[in-house]
């Protein structure tokens, strides 16, 4: 168990450097997509920093346990944001589906290292 926690952290921590990064760079579809949304911009890169910082307590996990834990908790969190965005605000049904399994993703690394420390 203990190689599929780093393995999905790993994964999510890369993901979410990506997304995060690009959101704080102001990456023109990320503008758009928060301005069509009704978002204003300063939410945009209070996102974007919530991702990276995630993504950072997911690596820094692989050290410090409950570390993967917390980040696993605010993927989650901004995953139904997302989901409720694109379903709510958005009427985008099919974009639905990444939040999701990064959500489930989430959810997983949390409920594994739970168990690990469990014993």
């Amino acid at each position: 168990m203990e190689i599929a926690v780093t393995v999905i952290s790993v994964w999510l921590a890369i993901t979410f450097v990506g997304a995060g990064g690009t959101k704080l760079l102001g990456m023109r579809t990320h503008v758009e997509s928060f301005r069509r949304w009704g978002y204003p911009p300063w939410f945009r890169v209070a996102i974007g920093v919530v991702e990276v910082g995630a993504a950072a307590a997911l690596l820094t996990g692989l050290w410090v346990e409950w570390l993967t834990v917390a980040g696993g908790l605010v993927i989650g969190g901004v995953m139904l944001g997302a989901v409720y965005t694109h379903t709510i605000r958005a009427s985008e049904i099919p974009q639905i589906i990444a939040p999701v399994i990064l959500g489930a993703m989430a959810a997983a690394v949390i409920v594994l290292r739970v168990a690990l420390a469990a014993g």
